[in-house]
C-alpha cells in the first residue's frame, strides 16, 4: 500500500536474545478458512482488556499498552487510549507478557483511515486487517492468488475471464454468501461495485485511484475523463477545459461512465476493461487499500457519498481531515478499529469475533508510535513490545540479546530516493529561505537545472551509506526499476560518489552563478527515520566539503506532515521510498516519471516521459516493451530525475514468543492475522524456506 508510495521507511523489527542458532521447526498453521458465518458482533458489548505489564524504566506515554475497547468500533474513534496498568514485572523465559495482545513499537504515524484516500504503507497496514478484498495473495507469493470475498479467482479456464473479439475483457467475481460487515450489515455485490465507483470518483490528488482508472477507463484521473466528455460535448480542447467549470450534464455522464466499468450481473461483480491488462488481478488483491470493499449504506450514514451521480463532485478530492471517513472504519476483516489517538499517534485494533474465516488468534494489536530508538529498544528488551522498528545501524545493539528472533534476507520490492521538487510552492515557505539565488535561499525552480541535479547525485556516497546505515545489506539502486522486476536493466549506468564531477556541474549550474552565490534550504525526513537521516547527513557533509556556501539543513517532521507538504510541493528535497502496488515495470515508471504519477506530480515534472511510459504499458511484444523500458531507465540517468539511493534487504526482529510470521514483498506491513503469542512459537518455516530466509534466535 503501496503507495504505497510510500515513503517507505525501511526499518527492521526487533526483540531480545542470547546465543544464535538457525531454527529448524515445523511451520505453524494460520487460521484456516471456514464456511462464512452469519453471526453478528454485539456492538454494545464491552470486553475486558488483558492486563499488561511495564517495567519501571518505561514510565512514559510510549510504554502504555493497556486498552479498553469502545462500544462502537465502526463509527467512532477514541482520541485518548484507556488508562494503563503499571507493574514491575519483567519478561522471562517462562512468561509471555500480554498474551492476547501484540504490541508493535513503530516510527510512522497514520495518515488517514479512508481506504480510498490512503496511499502509504503505515495507514495501509491498518486497512489490510480491517477490510477485505475480492482476492488475496497466496502466502508469500506476489504472483499467485487465492479467493477472499470472491469464491473464485477469475481465469480463462474457469470461464470468469471473457475475452471479446473487439479486445475488451470482462472479469467476473462471484461473492461468498453470509458475510457481515462489523456493524452487522450484510455484504452484497452492490457494496463491491459501489466501493470501486467511490474509489474512482473520490480520486484525491496524488492518491491511488489511478491504479483502477487507467485499466478501466484509460485515464489517470477522473477529472481527465470529465474533460474528455466535456470536449466531446462542446468541441473545446480537453487540455483547455477547467474541471471546475464543466457542466452538470458532463458530471453526471462522467459518473455513469465510471459505473459502467463495474457492474452487478446475476449476483456477480463484473469489471469491464477496454483492453487486456495483465496486472489487474494484482491491483484487486489484498494489501491494496484502494480495492477494499466498503458498506455502501454505512458510508452514506457517515455523511459521505450515497452513490447518486448528481452529487459525486461534492465528495471528489476532499481535504483529508474533512473526509467523513478520515477516522472511521467498518469492514469485513479479521480486526476492528478500537481507537486512534491523534495525540500520541497510537492505534489499536481488536479481534472480530464473527470473522467469516475464523477469528484471529490475537485478541488485540496495538501499534505504538515511538520515535526514539532507545525507547523502542528498551520496550522490546523488557517484553513490553513484541515487534519494533530497528534502524539497521543499531542491529549490533539487538543481535545476541536473549529472547530475540531475527529473520533476514527478505527481498524488498522497494527503492529509496532523494526527491527534487522542480516546482516548489514559494508563498510562506520557510524551507527555501529567501526564495532567491542569493546565498540565503533557493528559487522555486532551483532543481530544474540539470547541473544542480547531477551535482547532488555526485555528492551522494553509496558505499558509506550502505555500510553505515545498512550494514552492507543493500545494493545501489541503478534506476527506476528494481532488481527482480521484469525489464530491469542490470547494465544501466549509475552515478558514483565523485566530488570532482560534482564541482564541475555545480560550477556550470545556473549559468555559472551558483558556485559563487551558494544556496541555503531545508531538506526533510520522517521523525525516527535514522536511515533517511543518514542519507541527508551524507549529502549535507559532502556539500560543505565542496563549498562552504552550500548550506543544506536537515529537519525531521511527522510522517503525515511530510505526506501533506509533498503534495503541496513545499518540500525542496526529501527522502522517500516506493513499494510496488503490483509486480510490473509500469508501477515503477508511472509513479516516478509520469507527469500525472504520484511522485511526478509532487516533483512537478513536465511530461517529457509521458508518451513513452504510455507506449510501454500498452506494448504486448516483450522485446519491444524491454526496449522502451531500457530507454526510460537510460533517460532517468541522463536527466538525473532523482538520486536513486538503494534497494535494501529486509530484517525482522521479534520476541521469540511471536508465532506465525511470514513475509510478502507487496504487503504494506505485517500480517497480524497469521500471528499469535505462545511459548513454542515459530515462524512459518515452509514459507521461510521457500524464500530462502535466514532465521536466528538467541
Amino acid at each position: 500500500m503501496k503507495r504505497n508510495w510510500i515513503w517507505l521507511l525501511i526499518v527492521a523489527v526487533i526483540v531480545v536474545g542470547g546465543v544464535a542458532y538457525v531454527l529448524q521447526q515445523n511451520p505453524p498453521t494460520t487460521p484456516t478458512q471456514t464456511q462464512p458465518q452469519s453471526s453478528t458482533t454485539n456492538e454494545g458489548q464491552t470486553t475486558s482488556p488483558p492486563q499488561t505489564t511495564t517495567t519501571p524504566a518505561q514510565q512514559d506515554a510510549s510504554s502504555t499498552s493497556t486498552t479498553t475497547p469502545t462500544t462502537d468500533t465502526t463509527s467512532t474513534t477514541t482520541t485518548t487510549p484507556p488508562a494503563q496498568t503499571d507493574t514491575s514485572t519483567t519478561a522471562s523465559a517462562m512468561e509471555i507478557k500480554n498474551p492476547g495482545t501484540l504490541i508493535v513499537a513503530d516510527v510512522s504515524d497514520i495518515d488517514t483511515l479512508d481506504p480510498h484516500f490512503i496511499y502509504d504503507t503505515s495507514s495501509g497496514e491498518i486497512v489490510f486487517h480491517v477490510y477485505d478484498n475480492l482476492i488475496a495473495y497466496d502466502g508469500p507469493y506476489a504472483d499467485r492468488f487465492v479467493p477472499m470475498l470472491s469464491t473464485d479467482v477469475p481465469s480463462v479456464e474457469n470461464g470468469l475471464i471473457q475475452e471479446n473479439p473487439d479486445g475488451t475483457v470482462i472479469l467476473s467475481f462471484p461473492l461468498r454468501q453470509g458475510i457481515k460487515f462489523h456493524n452487522g450489515n450484510d455484504l452484497t455485490p452492490e457494496d463491491v461495485a459501489f466501493s470501486f465507483h467511490r474509489l474512482m470518483l473520490l480520486d484525491r490528488a496524488n492518491g491511488p485511484s489511478w491504479l483502477v482508472l487507467d485499466p478501466l477507463l484509460g485515464v489517470n484521473t477522473v477529472e481527465d475523463l470529465a474533460r474528455q466528455i466535456e470536449s466531446q460535448r462542446t468541441g473545446q480542447a480537453a487540455a483547455d477545459i477547467d474541471f471546475d467549470a464543466v457542466g452538470a450534464e458532463t458530471l453526471v455522464e462522467t459518473c455513469n461512465r465510471v459505473k459502467q466499468t463495474v457492474q452487478v450481473e446475476e449476483g456477480n461483480v463484473e469489471f469491464h476493461l477496454p483492453r487486456a491488462f495483465p496486472p489487474f488481478l494484482s491491483i484487486l488483491s489484498q494489501s491494496a487499500s484502494w480495492a477494499a470493499v466498503m458498506d455502501k449504506e454505512w458510508v452514506a450514514e457517515q455523511g459521505d457519498w450515497n452513490g447518486d451521480c448528481a452529487t459525486w463532485q461534492t465528495y471528489h478530492d476532499p481535504q483529508k481531515e474533512n473526509d467523513p471517513l478520515y477516522e472511521k472504519m467498518n469492514g469485513t476483516g479479521p480486526f476492528k478499529l478500537e481507537y486512534w489517538d491523534h495525540n500520541s499517534g497510537d492505534i489499536s485494533i481488536v479481534r472480530n469475533e464473527s470473522y467469516w474465516r475464523e477469528p484471529a488468534q490475537l485478541e488485540r494489536v496495538v501499534i505504538k508510535k515511538v520515535n526514539e530508538w532507545s525507547t523502542r529498544k528498551l520496550l522490546l528488551q523488557n517484553g513490553d513490545a513484541d515487534i519494533a522498528s530497528v534502524p539497521r545501524q543499531y542491529i549490533d545493539q539487538v543481535d545476541g540479546t536473549p529472547g530475540v528472533r531475527m529473520i533476514k534476507g527478505q527481498v524488498q520490492m522497494s527503492i529509496g530516493y532523494l526527491f527534487f521538487s522542480q516546482q516548489i510552492t514559494a508563498e510562506g515557505n520557510d524551507y527555501i529561505g529567501s526564495g532567491q539565488l542569493d546565498g540565503e535561499g533557493i528559487p522555486p525552480d532551483f532543481f530544474t537545472d540539470l547541473d544542480v541535479r547531477k551535482g547532488f547525485n555526485y555528492v551522494f556516497d553509496w558505499e558509506t551509506f550502505i555500510e553505515q546505515a545498512r550494514k552492507g545489506e543493500a545494493e545501489q539502486a541503478r534506476g527506476p526499476i528494481p532488481n527482480g522486476v521484469p525489464y530491469y536493466n542490470p547494465n544501466n549506468p549509475a552515478y558514483t560518489f565523485d566530488l570532482q564531477k560534482a564541482e564541475e556541474h555545480f560550477k556550470q549550474a545556473w549559468g555559472g552563478q551558483l558556485w559563487d552565490k551558494g544556496f541555503k534550504f531545508i531538506a526533510l525526513y520522517v521523525s525516527g527515520g535514522d536511515v533517511a537521516k543518514t542519507m541527508l547527513e551524507i549529502v549535507k557533509r559532502n556539500l560543505a566539503r565542496l563549498n562552504e556556501k552550500f548550506q543544506m539543513e536537515v529537519l525531521n517532521v511527522e510522517w503525515s506532515t511530510l505526506l501533506s507538504q509533498r503534495v503541496e510541493r513545499r518540500v525542496p528535497l526529501s527522502v522517500g521510498y516506493w513499494l510496488e502496488d503490483y509486480h510490473d515495470a509500469h508501477n515503477w515508471l508511472f509513479p516516478l516519471m509520469h507527469s500525472q504519477g504520484t511522485y511526478g506530480l509532487e516533483m512537478g515534472l513536465d511530461g517529457r516521459y509521458d508518451a513513452l511510459i504510455d507506449r510501454a504499458v500498452d506494448e504486448l511484444d516483450p522485446q519491444k516493451r524491454q526496449e522502451l523500458y531500457y530507454q526510460l531507465q537510460q533517460m532517468a540517468y541522463d536527466d538525473a530525475v532523482v538520486v536513486f539511493t538503494e534497494q535494501p534487504l529486509g530484517r525482522h526482529y521479534q520476541r521469540d514468543w511471536v508465532n506465525g510470521y511470514y513475509y510478502n514483498p507487496i504487503w504494506p506491513g505485517r500480517n497480524f492475522y497469521a500471528m499469535s503469542k505462545q511459548l513454542d512459537a515459530k515462524p512459518n518455516q515452509t514459507y521461510v524456506e521457500a524464500q530462502g530466509l535466514t532465521v536466528l534466535q538467541w
